[in-house]
């Protein structure tokens, strides 16, 4: 993720990059990786990185990725809203 913003981006101090769904998906941690409470200057990044391993049975799952930062844009002006990332796989 960058911050493409005219200010600091602070995401939040718990759970500022979270996964949900299917327990296939694991989010990355560690060293580079955007973490809680993380502050990215204008023009900065931190990554977000996602493993998968394919269910035994052939099915297809899906999980959401949450991020909850303080970023404001035409269309989130005033409140704090989440943004996701949808992922699916088999």
């Amino acid at each position: 993720m960058e911050n493409n913003g005219p200010t600091t981006l602070i995401l939040a101090s718990w759970n500022a990059v979270t996964i949900s769904g299917s327990s296939d998906f694991k989010l990355a941690t560690g060293s580079g990786y955007c973490a809680n409470g993380e502050q990215l200057a204008v023009n900065a990044s931190c990554q977000i990185a996602v493993t998968f391993t394919p269910p035994s049975k052939k099915s297809t799952v899906t999980a959401t990725v949450t991020i909850t930062d303080n970023a404001v844009t035409s269309a989130r002006p005033t409140t704090i809203n989440p943004q996701y990332i949808y992922l699916s796989g088999q």
